[in-house]
């Protein structure tokens, strides 16, 4: 079984994807996981999706995990 060491970070910045992509090449992360936020119809039609962005924009792996609740 493989020992996991999770870490937690508050991160400041412009744009969080830039800010996540910044600090994941400047910490060696082997991989991001993010939970993306659930949007409205009119949202979803609006706006585009940071999640989205974000696995676009990252040179590592993305996990979404989508809550259920």
């Amino acid at each position: 079984m493989i020992a996991l060491h999770p870490k937690y970070h508050l991160i400041t910045g412009t744009t969080i994807e830039q800010s996540l992509c910044e600090f994941a090449e400047l910490n060696e992360i082997d991989l991001l996981i993010v939970v993306p936020k659930k949007h409205h119809l009119l949202n979803k039609i609006f706006s585009e999706s940071r999640s989205q962005r974000l696995v676009l924009q990252s040179h590592i792996p993305v996990m979404a995990i989508h809550e259920y609740f």
